[in-house]
This record gives structure tokens, sequence and C-alpha cells, in this order.
């Protein structure tokens, strides 16, 4: 009876080591994961950096009289289109009328003097020539027709600087654009070089941005640029750089650098938004991987895939791209396998599996 006792209890321990083994077998079957990884190889990077821009016409000029007096008329207002050889603005012509008629009057009597001094000095010519006059005589008429005829010069002189004094009195637009503001109005007294309008050209917009010298060289190296409107962050402006500025502008410490829009449909004057320049750098650059296979573990660190397993790997990084790239200063060499995507259900050691590319003619790995 008690041999009979134990081995009913030696079966029922066999019966339940062997329910858990089997347990222990289903229950620990690991499962791998997929993973999708990127070789680290020896390319050319690019960086980007922004810089805070502003659209400026292509064109501005400060207009002003030549001559000076009151501002009889100004119809203008800010943002007014202008064509090309419009009236702008027209001072009071009545002191320049008069002034006009004087040198007319002064040239009539010059032209009179002249023609008397010519016809004598003809008709003294001829005298000379047959011996009927004195050297000298004959000289003093030289003389005399000489100086009537310097006088009328001046007098004509005098009527073209008359005429043209008259004609400033109008200020008429050099080309066609619109009118950015205005410094005085009807009324006013001007002088010479008085600033009366500005007058922007509306044609081929820039762009314009302020940099420090440190970044001078940067945009020389520049590959492309591209402009956002900050209220207009879908669209993309291509950008051609025209010009940086030698000098830096008053009393900053920057340069100012001119872009021209290859592409102005939609832009407006005055808008602002962000300038932002690709530069290449060389196979000594930074290696630049996707930051979604970043994770936070006591420092930045990634997984590296060596023969179907994950293995952490301290990284050191840098600059976080728009594109949602980031910069590795260190950690990572030519041919290292970076795992990219699956980041976040693996740890340090695990058995991992690669998910194949699909290919142009397998999309979705249907065969």
């Amino acid at each position: 009876m008690k041999n009979r006792r134990i081995k009913s209890l030696i079966l029922i321990a066999a019966s339940i080591l062997l329910i858990s083994s089997c347990g222990k077998e289903q229950g620990g079957e690991k499962i791998i994961r997929p993973v999708k990884i990127m070789e680290i190889k020896n390319s050319d990077a690019v960086e980007y950096f922004s810089f805070s821009g502003i659209t400026t016409p292509s064109k501005e000029t400060i207009l002003s009289f030549k001559i000076a007096g009151p501002l009889e008329s100004m119809n203008l207002t800010q943002g007014q289109s202008i064509k090309k050889d419009e009236v702008l603005a027209k001072m009071d012509s009545r002191d320049y009328i008069i002034n006009l008629e004087v040198y007319r009057k002064k040239y009539e009597a010059a032209k009179a003097s002249a023609d008397n001094a010519v016809l004598q000095y003809n008709r003294a010519e001829k005298l000379y020539r047959a011996d009927a006059m004195t050297k000298k005589n004959f000289d003093m008429v030289t003389a005399q027709k000489k100086a009537a005829v310097s006088l009328l010069k001046e007098a004509q002189q005098g009527v073209e600087n008359a005429q043209n004094k008259l004609k400033d009195t109008e200020l008429k637009a050099p080309y066609s654009g619109y009118i950015s503001r205005k410094f005085v109005d009807a009324g006013s007294v001007v002088n010479a070089g008085t600033p009366v309008v500005s007058l922007s050209a509306e044609d081929n917009p820039e762009v314009t941005i302020s940099i420090a010298s440190k970044d001078i060289d940067t945009l020389k190296n520049a590959v492309s640029f591209t402009f956002i409107p900050n209220d207009s962050e879908e669209q993309e402006y291509q950008l051609k750089l025209k010009e940086i500025g030698k000098n830096p502008e008053f009393s900053k410490l920057t340069y100012p650098v001119v872009f021209e829009l290859l592409n102005a449909d939609g832009i407006r004057m005055g808008m602002s938004g962000k300038v932002t320049a690709s530069v290449k750098r060389n196979d000594n650059s930074p290696i630049i991987i996707p930051a979604s296979a970043l994770f936070e573990d006591n420092g930045s660190k990634v997984y590296i895939y060596e023969n179907g397993t994950a293995k952490t790997r301290e990284v050191k990084i840098g600059n976080l791209y728009p594109d949602g790239n980031i910069i590795i200063l260190e950690g990572l060499n030519k041919n290292d396998k970076v795992i990219t995507a699956g980041v976040n259900t693996i740890s340090d050691g695990e058995k991992v599996k690669l998910i194949p590319e699909e290919s142009e003619t397998n999309v979705g790995n249907v065969l």
C-alpha cells in the first residue's frame, strides 16, 4: 500500500514537470522583431542654415526737384501705382516762366548785336583786302565780332538753362512702380535735392537678409537657397544669390545680402519669412541619420545591426535639420548599420530581422 502511494506521487510529480516544461517552451518562445536599417556611407552631406528675410523692391529711388520753390500740387498716396514719365508733383512755375522770358529777350538783343557785328566784319574784311582799311581798324572790327558772337552763345545758353529750370518744375517718374513713401505735401517750400517721394519698382522683387561676417563664406559655398513667407508656410520660393554687401550696415555689425526671386507669383513687398541656405559638406563632415533612430538612455544612443542582433551604441549629436535628420558628431563610422525603424520595440542584445526593401516591380512585397 505504501509502495503504491509512492508510485502515485512520482507519477503526479512527473506529470507536473512535463506540463511545466511544455508551458515554458510555448510561453518562452521569443518574437524576433522586424527593423529597418541604413548603412553609413561616404557621401556629401548637406547642412541647412536659416536667416530672417524680407521681400524688397529691386529698385527704389528717392526723388527730388533739381530746383527750389513752393510745391504747388502733389496728389499722391502711399502705395499708388505709377507709370513711367507720369507727373508726380508740380512746383510753382511763375518765377521760372518770367526768368525764361528775361533770357529770351537777352538772346534777341544779343542776336541782333551779333548779326550787326558779323555784317560790319564782312564789310571791313573786303576793305582790308582792298587796302582800303588799316590793320588796326580791321583788328578792332574783328574783336567786336568775336565779342558779339560770344555774348550770343552765352544768351543762348541762358535760354536753354531757363527752359530746363521751367521743365524741372515738374517731377516725373523715371520708371513704372509705386509710391513707397511721401516726404512732403503740397504747399511745402522745398530746396533743390530735398526728398519729395520714394518710388519703388514693382517688377522683379528681391529678398534681403542681414548676416554676420562669419556667415559670409557659408553663403558663398551654398548650393541652393529658398524663401518661405511667414504667412504662407506651404509655399516655397527658389532664390538666386545676387550680391553680398562689402560694407556692414549702418550702426550694425551685419552685412546686407540680396537674393533674386526666381518665381515671384504671390509675392508682395514687405513680406517677412525664412531664407534657408543648403550647403554641401565633404566626407569629413559629421554623419547624418534620421532623428527617429535615436533614443535616450543616460545619453543619446542608437542601435547597430550586427549579424541579426541589435547592439547599443552611444553617440554625440549635433544640429537637428528641418527635414527630420540630425548630425552625429561622434560614435558612428563608415559601414555601420544603424537601425532606423523599430527602435522603440527592441533592446540591447535582442535578435532582430530586417524588413525587406520594396522593389519597384513588387510593391508591398506581395510576390
